[in-house]
């Protein structure tokens, strides 16, 4: 039921909230150094295992991964330069990077696949409905 299930709202399909969620946590699992990760642990089994149900769904073709390592590099590299910045324990670059191309082997393909068979762009479009305050901290300038 899921695989047909598309929003009414442009940009906005449960797939795009699903890679969201996954990509966010794979960031702190591959980049955070910490040993209570559970919670993190745990919503990355249970996303994965939505995905195994749909990777073995007829409609869905696992795609290759086509996004450049140029760009997962410039990626990871922002993610591990906030965590840093927030005082977060953080594992050697290098060990990171290998934790973070190992989780997302494991559900981009499938996430793209699912995208492709429900015609329904991988990109999330956060602005078609404007806020009605604004964004900006309260001692931001106007």
């Amino acid at each position: 039921m899921l695989l047909t299930f598309r929003s009414r709202q442009p940009g906005r399909p449960w797939s795009v909230g699903l890679g969201i969620v996954l990509e966010a946590v794979s960031n702190v699992l591959a980049v955070v150094d910490r040993s209570d990760l559970g919670p993190a642990k745990s919503l990355y089994r249970r996303a994965v295992m939505v995905l195994d149900t749909v990777r073995r769904h007829r409609q869905v073709t696992v795609a290759a991964m086509p996004v450049p390592p140029d760009e997962v590099e410039r990626r990871l590299r922002a993610v591990y330069d906030d965590f840093v910045a927030d005082g977060l324990p953080v594992r050697p670059l290098d060990e990171a990077r290998d934790r973070l191309h190992a989780l997302r082997a494991d559900d981009v393909p499938v996430l793209l696949g699912l995208s492709e068979a429900m015609l329904a762009p991988l990109g999330f479009r956060p602005n078609v409905r404007p806020l009605p305050v604004s964004a900006r901290p309260s001692d931001a300038p106007s």
